[in-house]
């Protein structure tokens, strides 16, 4: 019985596919993937799917989802930088990359976002779908006037804004 079993084992030559990781690091300004050093287009210039674009941009809201079904966890980062705003997704089967994303991207900060912008099959919207994701900054402005300037402006009655100072 022995030698039919041998006999009738076959071997099977399973292919091996290559899965793109993502790098997790904290202790530097990327977040995601790799340095970026490409110039940053606009987000107002960005109008159909584009390949490879850079956006530094302004997180004004961050939304996780995680799937029960399929696994996957998905972090949508809503940017804007002042010229317009748009999605950026970033897809992850990780665990421990997601909850990374979710202990470094804080709202208010200001990222470069590398990626290509495809139209989301489910929002209908030019999304930017994740490759790299580095920590950035704004420059500061420094205001070096010796006579510094103020704007004042009133509402009045005549102001569509609720206002109780008369304009006489």
């Amino acid at each position: 019985y022995e030698e039919k079993k041998q006999s009738t084992d076959k071997t099977y030559q399973v292919e091996e596919k290559q899965v793109e990781t993502i790098i997790v690091n904290t202790d530097s300004d990327i977040v995601i993937g790799k340095e970026i050093t490409k110039k940053e287009t606009p987000i107002v210039e960005i109008t159909t799917e584009m390949r490879d674009v850079v956006v530094k941009a302004k997180v004004f809201a961050v939304e996780p989802f995680e799937s029960a079904k399929s696994g996957f966890k998905i972090v949508t980062l809503k940017v804007t930088d002042g010229t317009d705003s748009i999605y950026a997704k970033l897809f992850t089967t990780d665990a421990n990359v997601f909850a990374n994303i979710m202990a470094n991207v804080k709202t208010g900060n200001i990222y470069l976002i590398k990626g290509k912008v495809t139209i989301d099959k489910y929002s209908g919207e030019l999304t930017i779908g994740i490759n790299d994701l580095n920590k950035s900054s704004e420059p500061e402005v420094n205001d070096i006037s010796p006579e510094k300037r103020v704007e004042l402006h009133a509402h009045t009655k005549m102001s569509q804004m609720d206002g109780l100072v008369s304009a006489s």
